[in-house]
């Protein structure tokens, strides 16, 4: 505690005061009168002195500086060390070539002997989570997980308190592969919010490999019985420029047709074969490429496609409360697909609604109905474009109807696989109709697809349990889409993923007027909005599964700007057609109980990690069968295990089926009934997770941002003594030493006593008869 003046006056008026003071009391002084004695004069003479400059001394201010003790504890260093597969990579550390995650222990434990006496060190290791380990732990460890999430690291970080002021260490290579970048950068920035900075090392440099990696641009295909369609495969290769690639299509190890594809400079291309069935049902097939010599990992050299071949289209009702956009250029997409049967039902006014009823492709001409448009009160017909982009011919009729009230039922119903609703669909829904949607779904296998958002001002109870969201109003926002880790391993992007990054990225912006709201359950998300909302894992694309169907909500106005791109953009122009042509392949690929079928089973993805949980879905009619068949999963070698199924919560014909993790490889899923006949079968793949073989350029450019936008530095040579002097500087800066102001007059015995000193003053010169 210390004792300063910070004078109310300044000083220069208060010497004038001072010393007008100090006159007056020697004027009164000399000019005494002698009528009393001479110690009691004297001790007149003092206290108005004194008198006189407690004023003064008043106008100084006097202020006592007492310093605030610091939160109790250590400042706090949180030590992130990546253990993910590419830290395994030889090129940190010393000539001898250690690996990156060697050296990034040697670090730590650096740091463990020479900083723990001042700060508190907390150990984590970078898996797909956050794992806290002791620093004794971390030699134990080993580089070979399978994903790495520096997101989810910042983020696990970031909501811890330490009042005694707290940053971050991140030893990694910067490899970031389980999100976008942006959900990196978004945590940097709340660590500048927070006051936490993050000092990162890089570890590694760039390392030249070989690959070839396969993908399907879309992995579930639907056609009808004797057409054929392009199965379009994405081929992306790296450090193999002009060399030969052979391309297969096989099924069941049988080469159906082969090419070659000749490694182009950009490293992406695209090989197209054409693939049809002749009679309906499930078929697998792969995409091959044969490995290279030297090619860095061969598990992604393939890629499984699920072929739907149907004797009969696929039915899809849309209906909406009134003209827009977006459904505008929703039906002109699905009518130029010719496996889609299109029925369109807009609300023109008051008791009026345009009816259209596309049929296009072999769809038009099995119909029997001739490519002419068939009009009622108005209507009007053109020749459509076909799937891929050429003409096929076009049945259209047009159809004015006044009545609404036999449009959803359950004969209707029946006949449909995708029912989507649009906006202001409330004249189309009530308690019936919603009730016969209900079972539609649950017991017939339905698809429900809520095209904008909410399709109702009022969601009924009874619609709300189908839905995987709920709503509330917001301010309207804008917002872009982007895939969830469950999106992506959908792949209905898959080509344009591989070949031109985030494929939404450049897409416009959507806009939301009602902010959803994931609800408890089974909901999964298979997009999100940046910016839609406080939450990043806002949902836009849903979905949750109903008894033997499926709801689906896909959020934002203004999609219809997708299919109208600038020219500078031309390379995404097919990203609108194919999201929704992915989603309705996905939806009737998966679709529940076909005609005439009891049990269907499939497996939730087509292609599992080896560090992940296979699951598959069983389906069953329950007015056939009372209880679900045994599951055989039998795997390449033909080793066969048997599995039960058990209900999926309270939804009606639907059971789970939990395989566990299993090793790399083709496996066979098989269920029979009492007497052993086989009745309904899939197949799936589990593969070695390739990503962190792949990628092990490290990524300095990322770490740099990472420390920019958290208010961090980039670490020179990660010592003990650069971070501890780097993090002193910050703590220097940031918390400066606290200091309470404490006036002297605050102190209620120093206030009584110069009232004291006054009060005495006064008596005595009265007692003495001065007064």
């Amino acid at each position: 505690m210390r004792l300063v003046a910070e004078p109310h006056i300044p000083l220069a008026l208060w010497l004038a005061l001072a010393v007008v003071a100090i006159i007056a009391w020697g004027w009164y002084a000399w000019h005494w009168r002698p009528v009393v004695s001479k110690r009691t004069r004297l001790g007149i003479l003092a206290l108005m002195a004194l008198s006189l400059a407690l004023p003064l001394v008043v106008l100084l201010n006097l202020t006592w500086l007492q310093p605030v003790p610091p939160p109790a504890g250590k400042p706090v260093i949180h030590v992130l060390v990546d253990r993910t597969a590419s830290m395994a990579t030889n090129d940190a550390g010393s000539a001898n070539g250690s690996s990156r995650f060697s050296e990034a222990t040697r670090i730590a434990n650096d740091l463990t002997s020479k900083l723990s006496a001042e700060f508190e060190l907390r150990f984590a290791a970078i898996d797909r989570e956050l794992v806290g380990v002791e620093p004794e732990q971390l030699a134990s460890l080993t580089a070979d997980a399978s994903e790495t999430n520096l997101a989810a690291a910042l983020e696990s970080i970031l909501v811890q308190d330490v009042p005694q002021g707290q940053s971050v260490v991140l030893l990694s290579d910067g490899i970031h592969n389980a999100s976008a970048v942006s959900n990196v950068l978004r945590g940097a920035e709340l660590a500048r919010t927070l006051n936490v900075p993050v000092y990162p090392m890089t570890l590694g440099g760039t390392v030249g490999l070989k690959n070839v990696a396969v993908s399907l641009r879309s992995p579930q295909e639907l056609s009808f019985v004797k057409q054929k369609i392009p199965v379009i495969a994405a081929i992306e290769t790296r450090g193999m420029v002009g060399q030969t690639v052979r391309i297969s299509l096989c099924r069941d190890e049988e080469i159906i047709e082969e090419k070659d594809f000749v490694a182009p400079p950009e490293g992406y291309g695209e090989v197209t074969f054409e693939l049809g069935q002749d009679a309906a049902g499930l078929y697998r097939f792969e995409v091959r490429a044969i490995p290279v010599a030297d090619e860095a990992t061969v598990d992604d050299n393939r890629s499984t496609l699920l072929l739907r071949v149907v004797d009969r289209p696929v039915k899809v009702l849309i209906v909406e409360g009134k003209p827009y956009w977006d459904t505008k250029f929703l039906i002109r997409k699905l009518t130029s697909d010719p496996s889609i049967e299109l029925t369109s039902l807009i609300r023109m006014g008051e008791s009026r609604f345009l009816k259209r009823v596309v049929r296009s492709g072999m769809n038009a001409g099995s119909s029997g109905v001739d490519t002419t448009t068939a009009t009622t009160e108005s209507g009007t017909g053109d020749q459509g474009p076909g799937q891929d982009g050429g003409t096929s011919p076009v049945s259209e009729t047009t159809t004015v109807i006044r009545n609404v009230d036999n449009v959803l039922t359950k004969e209707s119903l029946a006949d449909l696989q995708v029912l989507i609703l649009g906006r202001d669909a409330d004249v189309f829904l009530n308690e019936r109709t919603i009730g016969l949607i209900q079972n539609w779904i649950a017991r017939d296998g339905g698809s429900l697809v809520c095209a904008r958002g909410s399709p109702s001002s009022q969601i009924d109870q009874q619609l709300a349990q189908i839905l995987p969201v709920k709503w509330s109003p917001i301010r309207e926002t804008r917002f872009r889409m982007q895939l969830t880790p469950l999106g992506r391993d959908l792949r209905w992007l898959a080509g344009f993923e591989t070949g031109h990054g985030d494929a939404l990225a450049g897409m416009p912006s959507l806009a939301l007027s009602t902010l959803p709201e994931q609800r408890p359950g089974l909901t999964s998300i298979l997009a999100s909005g940046t910016g839609a909302g406080p939450d990043s894992e806002t949902p836009v694309v849903s979905f949750q599964p109903y008894g033997t169907g499926r709801a689906v909500v896909v959020e934002g106005a203004g999609m219809w700007r997708w299919a109208l791109l600038a020219p500078e953009h031309s390379d995404r122009e097919k990203v609108y057609g194919t999201l929704w042509r992915s989603l309705m392949r996905w939806l009737v690929a998966r679709a529940g109980l076909l005609p005439g079928q009891d049990v269907a089973i499939q497996p939730d993805k087509t292609t599992y990690g080896t560090n992940e949980d296979a699951t598959a879905t069983m389906l069953l009619r329950q007015e056939k069968l009372t209880g679900a068949p045994q599951v055989f999963l039998t795997d390449s070698a033909g080793n066969r295990q048997e599995f039960t199924p058990r209900p999926a919560g309270q939804d009606p014909g639907v059971f789970r089926v939990d395989f566990g993790k299993l090793p790399a490889g083709s496996f066979r899923m098989e269920a029979g009934d009492e007497s052993g006949k086989v009745i309904t079968q899939a197949a799936f793949d589990i593969r070695e997770p390739w990503v962190e073989r792949l990628e092990l350029d490290a990524r300095p450019d990322l770490m740099q941002r990472i420390a920019a936008d958290s208010g961090g530095v980039v670490l020179k040579s990660a010592t003990a003594e650069e971070i501890g002097d780097t993090f002193r500087q910050h703590l220097a800066l940031s918390r400066p030493p606290q200091i309470r102001r404490v006036t002297m007059w605050d102190r209620w015995y120093i206030f009584l006593g110069v009232l004291g000193v006054w009060a005495t003053s006064w008596a005595i010169r009265r007692k003495s008869g001065l007064i």
